[in-house]
């Protein structure tokens, strides 16, 4: 059994906390769990033990976690149970491991404490293999001994967005338990991407299906994931949602779902019910939600659309931003806007244009790399530019990736205009096509390269590099010759299959 030092157990459960977590008292000025509890003392009652796991779990100094641990395997109830729960509530996924084996080897409640810790330590953000994590949830799935539990590690399997866990998830769609079931159609509708999407309409088109409701709901958002649908049958889909839609409020949950697309189709729908008695309000938002998120990436089906509704919208709040967008809109040209960033990138001692060969994460295949959406519109005199400096942490020496993916009808020659603040490499479907390690601000076409569009999704990878001052970068796609813009394309800011 685990023996805490005799100072410490003599005291109040006020005075056992400041013993614990004032750094008066650690040498160097830094709590170390580690080190206060490094004697034994074969005396200390379960309370004692419990009290002082509930401390070491609120310090959360990763050192607590062999002695945690050895509570949670050798102590009696109350204490063990104390051990897991403070690694269960660990704010990184250091006890995984711990808590893991304890899942598969306690009783009781401990057990159950410790699968329940063991399924949100899997939540946490890591850079564990998402395969591994979906094994891993799936081993938990076979440990659950509730419903509800089991619930959770469906819930979470959807978080992961790994098409290795979706056969479990459809699987769980049919379990008997209501509550796995909804979680499962929670889950898909959440998901990456619109592989689920005929899952979804299933359920969405019986409405005697007690998930009906939540499934519509899922239904809608992935109908706006897949870019390359044509815009009619698109609005087909949505119009098929809202014809699902029981009454009027849930049409405005369905409206409200829209607005959260970034789909050409979506604002056209949404646009039809701007002078609906029932609808006008929420259409209103929704129609100026998606114009916004659309205005870089199809700033020309914006302004047509815009146009239309600033014409036929009884609501001046729509007329005033259609006006808006549509001179946005404008300004954006042909150039490439709905892009993602990763970064930064940094390596010690090293200077911006030395990281130019040096490769990290996104340009690794098969590597984790962390993405978010790039602002758009934030420089006024080029609302088409990436200011990288606006969009993540900013400083000297690093570099950051950029993203888009562009489709196209057919195999198509196209040529690639470049500016970028410092140097740039750019890749098309992880093929290099052009490289130019320099240091110069910002100036649209300061690079070109011929380059080959392939039909279907092509990926378009930037590495920026950065040695001071402003970051950022523009590009677009031209005819071979450049003299104009390309035809037959179709933009999305997110990957698509």
């Amino acid at each position: 059994a685990i023996a805490w030092p005799a100072s410490i157990l003599a005291r109040s459960s006020a005075e056992k906390w400041n013993s614990l977590s004032s750094p008066s008292r650690i040498p160097g000025g830094r709590a170390c769990p580690g080190a206060l509890i490094a004697h034994r003392q074969p005396s200390a009652d379960s309370k004692e033990k419990a009290a002082l796991c509930q401390a070491l779990g609120a310090i959360a100094d990763d050192t607590a976690l062999v002695a945690l641990g050895e509570v949670a395997i050798s102590a009696d109830g109350p204490a063990a149970k104390a051990a897991v729960d403070a690694m269960a509530a660990w704010p990184t996924p250091a006890p995984l491991e711990q808590v893991h084996a304890l899942a598969k080897s306690a009783t009781g409640d401990t057990a159950t404490a410790a699968l329940r810790g063991m399924m949100r330590l899997l939540g946490l953000k890591s850079d564990r293999p998402k395969d591994e994590t979906v094994r891993m949830y799936a081993e938990a799935l076979t440990m659950a001994k509730t419903p509800e539990d089991r619930a959770t590690v469906i819930e979470g399997l959807g978080e992961t967005g790994d098409a290795a866990a979706l056969p479990t998830i459809y699987d769980a769609l049919n379990d008997a338990q209501n509550v796995v079931a909804e979680a499962a159609v929670k889950a898909l509708g959440i998901w990456p991407d619109a592989t689920p999407t005929d899952k979804l309409a299933a359920i969405a088109k019986d409405k005697n299906s007690p998930r009906q409701i939540t499934a519509l709901r899922g239904y809608v958002r992935l109908v706006g994931l897949d870019a390359a649908r044509p815009t009619d049958e698109t609005v087909a889909l949505y119009r098929e949602a809202m014809a699902l839609a029981a009454n009027p409020d849930e049409q405005k949950r369905v409206m409200s779902a829209l607005g959260t697309t970034q789909n050409v189709g979506g604002l056209l729908l949404a646009s039809e019910y701007l002078n609906d008695p029932n609808l006008s309000e929420e259409a209103a938002v929704a129609v100026v939600k998606i114009a916004k998120s659309l205005a870089g990436i199809n700033p020309d089906e914006v302004k047509m659309i815009m146009r239309v509704v600033a014409a036929q919208s009884k609501n001046e709040y729509v007329k005033k931003q259609s006006s808006e967008l549509i001179e946005q809109a404008a300004k954006y040209e042909d150039y490439l806007t709905g892009w993602q960033v990763s970064g930064p990138y940094t390596a010690a001692g090293k200077k911006g244009d030395e990281l130019f060969d040096m490769p990290f994460a996104p340009e690794q295949e098969g590597a984790h790399a962390e993405w978010k959406a790039v602002p758009l519109g934030t420089n006024a005199a080029m609302p088409f530019l990436v200011e990288i400096d606006k969009a993540i942490e900013t400083g000297n020496d690093r570099v950051a990736y950029l993203r888009t993916f562009v489709h196209a009808d057919k195999d198509t020659e196209a040529l690639l205009e470049l500016g970028s603040d410092d140097g740039a490499k750019v890749w098309i479907n992880g093929q290099q096509v052009l490289a130019n390690n320099t240091i110069r601000p910002v100036k649209p076409a300061s690079d070109n390269a011929k380059v080959q569009l392939k039909s279907g999704w092509n990926t378009i990878l930037m590495k920026i590099t950065q040695g001071g001052g402003q970051w950022g970068a523009c590009a677009r796609l031209r005819t071979a010759d450049g003299t104009g813009p390309l035809t037959g394309l179709k933009f999305a800011s997110t990957p698509q299959k």
